[in-house]
């Protein structure tokens, strides 16, 4: 591999397939010194759900690779002295490469599809169309789906991907809405608690105490109502730290 010394890295494109992270050719600083590389390859292997890994260049018996951490770019990932970052991803599920993230201030991910996990009394959900991204320590929503067989008056349960509400105090909080076609367009609000791992439905009391009110299942919807929400929630297992290429 031949080595050079340019003012400036250049870093390649990131691309994934199969699992497999592929780095572009690229022009390289890594410790002081300076490496041109062909193409390299990274096998993602095992992940946990919902967690940013940075992919960084080291180098190992003279050549350069890739490897992922947890750790920040401040730390550098663990048993290198030097390294370069070159990118940042996101798994989906547990092993699954979800999405690649800017590598420059505000932790953000591209849009990535999810089915969310429904409470038995929304039934199954069919013709899903939801997404989320990560932007900071808040997931984004969006998305419709068409309702299941509605069974019994217990609460709306709409899962989240794998992640935990984060509110200052163990309140209810309204963070997004809901429009479904039921006899005419009506509007629910979402509603997120602090520790749960899914959003509620629920509506505002008009009254003196002012309050979001929790709405059951058989109260907002029929079997195959279609529907579509939105909502924006703080959540416990991602960090507002900002990524920097330093």
């Amino acid at each position: 591999m031949g080595q050079y010394f340019p003012s400036m890295a250049n870093i390649g494109s990131l691309s994934e397939s199969g699992g497999t992270v592929t780095l572009a050719d690229s022009h390289l600083r890594i410790g002081g010194q300076g490496y041109q590389t062909g193409s390299l390859d990274l096998a993602l292997g095992t992940m946990t759900a919902n967690t940013r890994y940075q992919i960084y260049a080291v180098v190992s018996s003279g050549s350069v690779i890739l490897v992922k951490s947890t750790n920040e770019n401040s730390v550098g990932p663990a048993g290198y002295d030097s390294w370069k970052l070159v990118g940042s991803l996101y798994s989906e599920a547990a092993d699954t490469f979800g999405s690649f993230v800017n590598i420059e201030g505000m932790p953000t991910s591209d849009w990535i599809p999810f089915t969310p996990t429904v409470n038995a009394h929304l039934g199954t959900l069919a013709n899903v169309n939801m997404q989320y991204r990560r932007v900071g320590n808040v997931i984004e929503e969006i998305g419709s789906f068409d309702v299941g067989t509605i069974g019994g008056s217990g609460e709306i349960q709409i899962g989240l991907p794998s992640l935990t509400v984060e509110l200052p105090s163990s309140s209810t909080e309204i963070v997004g809405k809901l429009d479904h076609n039921l006899t005419g367009t009506r509007t629910y609000f979402m509603l997120a608690t602090h520790g749960d791992t899914f959003l509620n439905v629920g509506t505002f009391q008009h009254d003196t105490n002012k309050n979001v009110l929790v709405e059951s299942a058989s109260n907002v919807f029929n079997t195959g109502t279609r529907t579509a929400l939105s909502a924006k929630v703080p959540v416990q297992e991602w960090s507002n730290t900002p990524i920097k290429d330093l």
